[in-house]
């Protein structure tokens, strides 16, 4: 059931199937009737706070998916799920972090500190290549690359997609830096970051409130993508930045929406941004504000016609 998903994807069909579990009560999973899984995903997820048609969407693909699972292993002779109906509902545009919520964002962390510079470093990849928080904590020192571009050395990441895909990202230069001085940074060197294949785990956790002491190496030192959700909202709150912008997939549609800014054309914004299809991307052209501006200002009807308002504006320094 879970082969070719995200690790994500594998962890909300199990926070779904524990609450099927838990409104089963004392009921096997596999006694479920067409009407208990449609009561399940729709009233009984509605009153314990899934309220969003976004938010239950995962639970009812995770239903579906696990009774045709049990349905092709002949575990039963018929499939309940396929009465469940996906939720229905608008696309809405994402909350997109600006150009300047990004600046105040990066002034936050205490660049003197280890927590500050590996902070930095991580929003400043986020900030650079639009990478998933996913694929950001799963990086390891052998995800740097060196490369040369135009006869310069630079930095590259490589990463492994939503799709499980092998993918290269370029690091702007204000990203290489921070992430060579954290890289040589005095407590990379006292932390035993070794993995089983002799690889280091990348970004690590100094905070430890549930690992035994003597296992707290290796693995169990990587810094996991709810700390890096904690991480963006903790400075986003002391910016004095409103909270739907202040998480890692804010910067990363910040990222696609400044690429459509640049013409950038569709295709690169989703190899970019690793989308396996260029409708997904297609969002971004809709977000990018400044090209639209522009092209309103040089081209719009009412800006070629003078109106009672035109010398206000002139006066105003508005309109030249």
């Amino acid at each position: 059931m879970s082969e070719g998903r995200s690790a994500r994807t594998v962890e909300r069909y199990a926070l779904a199937l524990r609450r099927l579990a838990a409104y089963m009560g004392n009921r096997s999973l596999l006694s479920a009737t067409g009407d208990d899984l449609l009561f399940f995903a729709g009233k009984w997820l509605f009153e314990q706070g899934v309220r969003d048609p976004v938010s239950r969407k995962p639970a009812v693909a995770a239903v579906r998916e696990f009774y045709k699972w049990i349905h092709l292993r002949g575990w039963r002779d018929d499939d309940p799920g396929r009465r469940v109906p996906h939720p229905k509902f608008g696309r809405r545009l994402p909350a997109v972090m600006t150009l300047a919520q990004a600046e105040a964002l990066m002034f936050m962390p205490d660049y003197s500190t280890f927590e500050g510079l590996r902070d930095a470093t991580m929003m400043a990849i986020l900030l650079g290549t639009g990478l998933r928080v996913s694929a950001l904590t799963s990086l390891n020192e052998s995800s740097i690359l060196d490369i040369v571009v135009d006869k310069k050395p630079r930095l590259a990441l490589r990463v492994l997609t939503k799709g499980g895909k092998e993918s290269q990202k370029p690091l702007p230069e204000q990203a290489a830096l921070l992430l060579r001085l954290y890289l040589e940074h005095p407590t990379m060197h006292a932390v035993d970051r070794s993995l089983p294949d002799g690889d280091k785990v990348l970004f690590i956790s100094t905070r430890n409130s549930h690992c035994p002491k003597h296992e707290w190496h290796g693995e169990k030192r990587r810094m996991n993508r709810h700390s890096v959700h904690g991480m963006i909202e903790r400075y986003g709150r002391r910016a004095g930045l409103p909270p739907n912008v202040t998480h890692p997939h804010a910067i990363r549609h910040l990222f696609g929406t400044e690429l459509a800014e640049d013409d950038t054309n569709l295709k690169e914004i989703a190899e970019h941004l690793d989308h396996s299809k260029t409708e997904t991307s297609a969002v971004y052209i809709h977000l990018a504000m400044r090209k639209k501006t522009a092209t309103i200002d040089k081209s719009s009807a009412l800006n070629k016609i003078k109106t009672p308002v035109s010398s206000l504006l002139e006066q105003l320094g508005r309109r030249p």
